[in-house]
């Protein structure tokens, strides 16, 4: 009778075959994308493609899926663009699990764990095999008539049942559902805690890092009401200084959309909000008597980037840092601020999304920031992108250095991170679960 270590070997060994079978689906793809035969009078698409073979076509299969790495890679940009909506391998679980430096060993470990119930691990083997029911899912396979979200039907979302989001897994986990916005911030918000921990804790001399939203994040306003801060750079100093920045990536001069009424004295109160504007631009927002953000909100406003400059800094007012720290340790000491973004990780393009969208959100500020803060200070703007299933390993060792965290610490900071994510995920789905069925089994 075989023993336990056998077992473990054979199993291993069957999960490699797997493996090679989808990594071989994967080259075929692939040559199939971008090679052509010669009886075809047609010539190779790629010069990659042709230098590879040239150079290598002696290798062994090991060798070839290297070097298919790349071009690989090739074929998920087109993906990405919407020219090739297949997945790379035979499924697209297999593009999921094959995806390297995204921490898949702790999906491994958090699935193995006989600890976790098995409802909640088989749910995640649901979600890895894309067939968890959801809406879009369960109208695929003819169970419900629309593919549509219940919960935001539920709750009353406005328009049309076509204007509805798609019941997708991607939107059950994220705060655009109504009746999950609750359970994904608090998602959210542990996990910006557990980050921070490991911040105030990793670095060797943790008693010069200072957590400032250690008790939770808060509106700008109120930040900058702490003296840490206002000893860095004063508030409405930075507000300027960003506004500057702001007009000078839209490639505007002056100090902004300033109002053209001549009947009017420049500023005036919006009737809802009570905040100034300087924007009425046209008869319907005197008529309305609201200012610009107050008619961008009911979609009836021009665009967030034609907002006035009051209306601009009200919005900067109550924006929140999901993190700042500041670092003392060095001659230089250094601000830094942490924005987490917890996406979707269906796709692989995930990372590279969130990491766009941090940056967008918080270019203007942060460099009115960096152009306000005085000598012997510099400000570091640190975005972290997280999958809901995923931590990708490099962008989590290069934030921890940022924050100055010993490297010690990295792999151990990342798996407890790994775990909350898995965590979070699962409670997310226990919550979708519990406002469609109403408490009762799946």
């Amino acid at each position: 009778m075989w023993g336990l270590g056998v077992r473990q070997a054979i199993t291993k060994k069957a999960g490699w075959l797997t493996v090679a079978r989808e990594k071989a689906a994967g080259n075929r793809a692939w040559w199939k994308g971008w090679w052509q035969h010669w009886k075809w009078e047609k010539k190779v698409s790629q010069e990659e493609a042709q230098r590879a073979l040239e150079e290598s076509w002696w290798e062994d299969d090991e060798t070839w899926d290297s070097i298919n790495t790349g071009l690989k890679g090739q074929m998920e940009q087109q993906r990405a663009s919407g020219l090739n909506a297949k997945p790379v391998h035979r499924t697209w679980t297999a593009d999921f699990m094959l995806r390297e430096g995204q921490s898949r060993s702790e999906l491994g470990k958090w699935l193995r764990d006989s600890k976790i119930a098995l409802q909640k691990r088989r749910r995640m083997l649901q979600v890895l095999t894309n067939s968890f029911p959801c809406g879009v899912f369960l109208h695929k396979i003819g169970k419900l008539e629309s593919d549509r979200c219940r919960l935001c039907q539920k709750l009353g979302a406005e328009g049309p049942k076509e204007g509805i989001a798609r019941e997708t897994v991607g939107h059950i986990q994220s705060a655009r559902c109504r009746g999950q916005r609750e359970v994904v911030i608090a998602a959210h918000n542990r996990c910006v805690r557990a980050i921070l921990k490991e911040v105030q804790k990793g670095g060797k001399q943790s008693t010069e890092v200072q957590v400032i939203t250690e008790d939770g994040e808060c509106s700008m306003t109120t930040l900058w009401q702490r003296q840490e801060l206002l000893e860095i750079c004063a508030w409405e100093q930075v507000k300027q200084a960003a506004w500057t920045a702001r007009m000078e990536r839209l490639g505007r001069q002056g100090t902004g959309m300033e109002c053209k009424d001549e009947e009017s004295d420049g500023m005036w109160a919006c009737e809802e909000c009570q905040q100034m504007c300087s924007g009425r631009e046209d008869q319907v927002s005197r008529e309305t008597g609201k200012c610009c953000q107050c008619r961008r909100k009911e979609g009836k406003s021009q665009q967030g980037e034609d907002k006035c400059k009051e209306c601009w800094w009200a919005s900067l007012d109550k924006q929140r840092f999901d993190g700042v720290v500041i670092d003392r340790r060095n001659k230089v000491h250094r601000l830094l601020i942490l924005e987490f973004k917890r996406r979707s990780d269906t796709r692989a393009e995930y990372w590279q999304e969130g990491m766009r969208e941090a940056k967008e959100q918080y270019e203007d500020l942060c460099r009115g920031i960096m152009e306000c803060v005085r000598d012997g200070w510099e400000c570091c703007f640190v975005p972290i992108v997280a999958g809901t299933k995923s931590m990708k390993e490099e962008a989590w060792n290069e934030a921890m250095e940022k924050f100055g965290v010993a490297k010690v610490r990295w792999s151990g900071g990342r798996v407890r991170l790994m775990r909350v994510l898995l965590e979070e995920h699962e409670k997310v789905l226990g919550s979708f679960w519990a406002q469609v069925l109403g408490g009762g089994k799946e």
